[in-house]
Parts: C-alpha cells; structure tokens; sequence
C-alpha cells in the first residue's frame, strides 16, 4: 500500500513497492507464474507521486487506486493514514485471499506463496471440528460448516511484542470486517491501524487472529541470531536507515538486498532506452556496503539518468573500460562512440540530442581509461549539484582543449545557444572551447570551470590516460 506523497521524489514506501514488483514480476526465484493463479498488485492513494505510480505499472504490476481512510483525529502522524489498509477487507468478489506485505518487509531468494495454503489448512480444520461437533462423519455435505463460515486473518507474531505484526497479514476480505474495523477505529485509536487489528481480532475471541510462522516477516535482522537468518524467508527491516549488523548472514542478506536494486535499475534503465515507460525516474545505484548507500541515498542526483560516450578516435583498452565503467552500478547508459569534425559539432549533439533524455552527459576522451570506484558516480554529480556546477572539465590531455568534460542539464539553453551562434563560423576547437569556458565563468554558471575539480576527480580514482 502506498500512502500520501511526502516532500521527496519517491518515498521509501515507493521504492519498497517498485522492489515487491520486481520480486514477484521479475526475480527468478520469487516471481509469480500462471500456475499460481495469483496477481500481484499496490493498493494507492490518490496523492502518492505521479512518477511513482506509473513506475509501477510501467514494470507490469496492477495499480489498486483506493480513497483513503481517515483517522478519526485527523492526520496529526504518519501511522493516521495507515488506516487506509482497511480497503483490502472491501475487496469481497475481487479476490478471494490476500496477503498484505509492508513495503519494507522484502524477499530476495525465497517465495512467500506457501503462506496461503494456511487459509485451506484453517478451513478444512473448522469443517472437520464443526461436523464433530455435529456428529456428521460422512464428511459428504458441505452445509453444516459454510453457513456458519468464519473468515480467515492472521500473521505473524511480531518480535517484541505478543501481538500480530501488522508489517504482514494473510486475509479473506469480506464487507463484515470490513465495517467491523471501520465502526471499532473510534474506540481504539493508539498505533495507527494495529490497535484497531488487535482490538477487532482479540485473542479467545470467535474472530482471534491466527498465528503464522514469523519466518515470513523476520524483524529487526541486526538483532536476529544467525539460525534464525538462515531460516527467514521475508526480511522486515529498513535496510535504507538501519544497519544490518556484523554477522555473516546478515551481511549476505544486505548484499541481496543490493543486488536486488541494481536487478531492478538494469530492468529500468533497459526498458528507458527501449522507450517503454516514458521518461521516469530510475531507481538509485545501490552499492552493497551500507556507508556506500547512505551517501547515494544523501545524493541529490541518486534518481539521475548519466549517459557516457567517446567522441572521436576510441582504442579498443579505452573502450571496453568505458563499458565496464557504465555496467558498474549500472550507474550510466553506454551510447558508445561517435565522430564529429568539429567541437563545435559535439557540443550540438550533446546539448539537442542527449540532454533532453539523460540529466548528465559524460564525454571521455578516446584515450581515456576509465576506473570503477567504491561509489556510484552520482555521489560526485551530488557535489558539484550543491556548488550549482553544471560543466565539469578534466584535464586529462595535455593540449590546451580539455579531452573530456560532464555537463549538466541544466546548462543545455547555454550550450545550445553557443552552438546556434558558432557552428556556422570557421573557429578552431580551441577558441570554441574559449568561449565555452567564457559562458561558464558567467553568472548563471558559475564554478563551472575548476581545476580543484578536476584534480578533485582524479584523486576520486577515475581514470588514467593512455
């Protein structure tokens, strides 16, 4: 469920709901087939982001667009719009079982799908008590037990305390709970919708809720002993804020974690230049060290788009380093190599052919031998943003002309403008270059031009030159 939009582009709630759409679409381990007869889909609020919601269904996944269910004393907190959760209950004749999942409630390399025969089990175990209650051991007439039906709820018991863990829940939806939860939510206002849960599906009551394995939602993974993150299936843990500890099992789990973002960032960046989806936002390079994902998740460029190219004469050393850079992280497209006779020429290819679809463009040298770095280059591209810096130059040659530079989108207007006026005048590369820097030093671009930056950048690690 994806609640109201909060002042970031993508919320963690969307980034945990584009990661369950790879899980159960995409992952080969965890992804649902036809045989399953189950489908995957988000329950949305009206308010979550655009971008948000049709990165969702540009990946496949049915989007469930629901009202929201408002606190009975307002919206005052984050857990008030979790009432909204409700919703599933009214989705009687829609579907016949659910399994609600939190979006930071993650699988990476096992299913959650056998969780439903626990619906099956809990049915057939009513009808057989039923019927002995009832002295009918025949076992050949159905009635005695539907018309006295009770509809499954359950979930696991959350690790701290003795109540159902909200983060996963197993359901048959049906318009009695429904409005039975809808009616109870005055009374028992406290932790969002689990008081209201705890309170409805009271323990020794006629609707109790049913205990599932905790295996499916393994809490708090930087406290869990090694067996029982052997044994986890579902990991319930904010792997964007909290560290997930020093135990081997749990470092393999991040690592997973990891793998899983960059599976997803491949699928999209793939799609992107496919042109299926439009022009969406990709989901940040995920390195997998946690400190390395603190600093992409600080970056103001973690959700950018980075195009990387050779214009001009490439060696075959130079070119497959540019290839490795760009898989690294998947952290750029690869347009590959291009000529043009003039600087001038460049400049009009990258400012009105690649700016209007990638946020960064990265012109190496032919010569160039790229290295891959511990951090994904939008960390750098952070930087630079928070210093208004929209061209970066390398002095990577030793000519006069730069062999390689970065510029931002934000500088296109400039660059096309400079190219609108010169590239119909006979002037070297060099004195085009000249006048490049001379716009850079100017008020709207300013910093874009320094050679602290530059060394800056090759003390990062980035390159060598042939």
């Amino acid at each position: 469920m994806l609640l109201p939009r909060m002042p970031s582009l993508w919320t963690d709630f969307c980034l945990g709901a584009l990661f369950h759409t790879y899980t159960f679409l995409y992952n080969n381990l965890t992804k649902l087939h036809p045989a399953d007869d189950t489908e995957f889909a988000v329950m949305i609020t009206e308010n979550q982001s655009k971008s948000c919601r049709e990165s969702i269904l540009a990946l496949g996944a049915r989007v469930i667009d629901v009202p929201i269910i408002p606190s009975p004393r307002g919206f005052q907190h984050k857990y008030d719009y979790t009432y909204t959760k409700y919703q599933m209950w009214a989705m009687e004749g829609i579907y016949e079982k659910i399994l609600y999942l939190d979006g930071d409630l993650l699988y990476f390399t096992k299913s959650p799908l056998p969780i439903f025969k626990e619906i099956d089990v809990f049915h057939d175990e009513m009808e057989n008590r039923l019927r002995e209650e009832r002295g009918d051991e025949s076992g050949d007439s159905m009635a005695p037990y539907t018309s006295t039906k009770r509809y499954f709820y359950g979930g696991s018991q959350d690790w701290q305390m003795s109540c159902i863990n909200g983060g996963l829940l197993l359901l048959e939806p049906n318009l009695k709970d429904y409005q039975g939860l809808i009616d109870l939510m005055p009374s028992t206002l406290g932790f969002g919708d689990q008081k209201t849960l705890d309170e409805y599906f009271k323990a020794n009551t006629d609707r109790a809720g049913i205990h599932l394995s905790r295996v499916y939602n393994t809490q708090w993974v930087h406290h869990r002993t090694q067996q029982e993150l052997v044994s986890a299936v579902g990991f319930h843990h904010k792997f964007f804020d909290d560290r997930i500890g020093d135990k081997p099992e749990g470092i393999k789990t991040f690592e997973r974690f990891s793998r899983g973002f960059l599976d997803l960032r491949k699928i999209q960046l793939e799609n992107f230049e496919a042109g299926r989806g439009g022009n969406l936002p990709i989901v940040p390079a995920v390195p997998n060290s946690f400190d390395g994902m603190v600093a992409v998740r600080k970056s103001r460029a973690k959700f950018d788009r980075l195009a990387i190219l050779t214009i001009g004469g490439v060696n075959t050393t130079s070119e497959k380093s540019r290839k490795k850079f760009a898989s690294h992280y998947s952290q750029a497209v690869d347009i590959g190599s291009t000529s043009f006779d003039t600087l001038a020429e460049k400049i009009g290819y990258v400012s009105n052919i690649l700016l209007p679809k990638y946020e960064w463009v990265f012109v190496v040298n032919g010569r160039l031998i790229l290295h891959r770095t511990h951090l994904p280059i939008h960390v750098a591209l952070s930087r630079w943003i928070d210093n208004d810096t929209e061209l970066i130059v390398f002095k990577d040659c030793p000519a006069e002309l730069s062999g390689s530079f970065i510029v931002g989108r934000a500088a296109r207007e400039t660059l096309s403008k400079l190219y609108d006026d010169h590239r119909d005048k006979s002037m070297s590369d060099s004195d085009f270059w000249k006048l490049l820097i001379e716009q850079g030093d100017g008020k709207s671009h300013k910093n874009a031009l320094s050679p602290r930056r530059a060394l800056f950048f090759r003390r990062f690690g980035l390159f060598n030159v042939l």
